[in-house]
């Protein structure tokens, strides 16, 4: 939670064959959620399970489709700033940036 936003991977389920990163704004005085911010990959893919989301402090936000064995970083916009992928049958559980192995 980022104040009154919530940034949330969204796995899909069976009817919804796609995955997706959400972003609410809460309200909790009147007990709502509005959505403000997705992003899908394209095209769209379906990441059944796990899955992990980080919004950074320059705004942009990781993305990490766990099953898929691929990592994003996103801007706001949407744009793929940088991209991770392992081969077929590799997955990461989840991630985190850090600024330096030093």
């Amino acid at each position: 939670i980022l104040g009154d936003r919530l940034v949330v991977f969204e796995n899909g389920d069976l009817d919804q064959r796609y995955s997706r990163v959400a972003e609410f704004r809460i309200d909790e005085v009147n007990l709502t959620a509005e959505l403000v911010w997705h992003y899908e990959q394209e095209p769209e893919s379906y990441n059944g399970a796990l899955g992990d989301v980080s919004r950074l402090d320059d705004g942009s936000t990781l993305v990490t489709w766990s099953l898929l064995g691929q990592m994003e970083r996103v801007d706001p916009a949407g744009n793929v700033l940088w991209s991770a992928s392992t081969q077929l049958g590799s997955a990461f559980g989840y991630s985190s940036r850090v600024e330096s192995l030093d």
